[in-house]
């Protein structure tokens, strides 16, 4: 019984008026405390008005002072404190600390209105680790996102997603990256597996070039868990990067392809790899796994005529290289490295002699 009263008690505490809605205990009128607390309460509101209004002419003062006092900017027109805000600022992103434009607004309004209509200046975003989570007193992160894209104009996007959770567990932010997926150019992706899917971009189109798709280190991977990065307006990308996803869960058109770096993926998904893009000129292949059974290997050589550049790292199974270097041949290779990786001699020689006869 008491604890209940006690937290009667404590509900009221969190209550900005502690008295009854209504007092009548004296002959239907307000008793003197009651009185009292509504004339201070009164007073109390009309103080902070006066403080609100007093804060408002301070706000007026100090553009007034960085009027004064700016030596630089306030004397511009326009168009030059742009290119000023552009060559001081490096491409940024969202909580960047250092070269946000946020913080090229935060310093007053003359210089807030040439950086909210500097569109290059918010043309790359970042979502990742130390990001702020949704809700609490962070719940205006939709709208920041929103108003920062949409300062960006009609030019292209650079987007880099990086995390484990937190603002990948908010539907509101994938939408709003999603609407404006149509801009995008540029996209590095590097989210748990089962997040893949809701980049599904929208059906306006893209001009989508370059996209990484990763898994976050020391990820524990569960097949499982997996889904498949598919757009609504399928990605026709001219660079790709993939770290820990295979091709199975990677819906893209891939004859546009001229570069590819890929890691920890199997060595059949890396030759399928190469049979899909025909103008694949660099490839890159790092930490690549035994066959996993899933696309076949060809058992005589297959002519890819334009790749050009070849990088094998740290592919420490003789099966896996061999299998690489006897599936293919290359005859506009230019550059062939490799690094830490298990390069038979005899199937070196014959590679060689196959890309580049005599």
């Amino acid at each position: 019984m008491y604890q209940g009263f006690i937290h009667s008690v404590i509900r009221m505490a969190d209550q900005k008026v502690l008295r009854p809605e209504q007092c009548v205990v004296l002959d239907g009128k307000p008793c003197a405390a009651c009185s009292e607390d509504m004339e201070l309460e009164k007073e109390i509101n009309e103080l902070e008005i006066m403080i609100e209004k007093i804060h408002s002419r301070r706000r007026a003062l100090r553009t007034t002072m960085n009027e004064n006092h700016d030596p630089l900017i306030h004397k511009f027109p326009p168009e030059i404190a742009s290119l000023i805000f552009m060559q001081s600022s490096p491409p940024s992103t969202l909580f960047e600390r250092l070269h946000n434009p946020l913080y090229l607004g935060a310093v007053c309004q003359k210089w807030r209105q040439p950086a909210w209509a500097t569109p290059g200046l918010w043309t790359s975003l970042k979502l990742g680790y130390g990001s702020p989570a949704v809700g609490g007193f962070n719940n205006n992160l939709p709208q920041l996102m929103t108003e920062w894209l949409e300062r960006s104009a009609s030019l292209p996007l650079t987007i880099r997603l990086v995390g484990l959770g937190g603002w990948l567990d908010s539907p509101q932010l994938i939408n709003i990256l999603n609407m404006h997926s149509a801009r995008c150019h540029d996209m590095h992706i590097e989210v748990p597996p089962k997040f893949l899917d809701r980049f599904c971009g929208s059906s306006q189109g893209n001009i989508l070039r370059r996209l990484a798709l990763c898994l976050p280190f020391a990820y524990v991977v569960n097949v499982r868990n997996f889904s498949t990065f598919s757009m609504k307006s399928k990605a026709r990308p001219t660079d790709l990067t993939l770290r820990t996803i295979g091709l199975l869960h990677v819906n893209i058109i891939w004859d546009n392809l001229t570069v590819a770096s890929v890691s920890d993926i199997s060595v059949d998904e890396c030759l399928e790899l190469i049979r899909r893009a025909p103008l694949l000129e660099t490839l890159k292949l790092h930490a690549i796994n035994p066959s996993s059974d899933i696309f076949p290997i060809p058992n005589t050589r297959v002519v890819h005529p334009h790749l050009r550049s070849l990088t094998l790292l740290q592919i420490g199974e003789k099966n896996v290289v061999t299998g690489i270097l006897d599936s293919f041949c290359f005859p506009s290779l230019e550059q062939w490295i490799h690094d830490r990786s298990h390069v038979p001699l005899d199937n070196m020689i014959s590679f060689i002699g196959v890309c580049l006869p005599v």
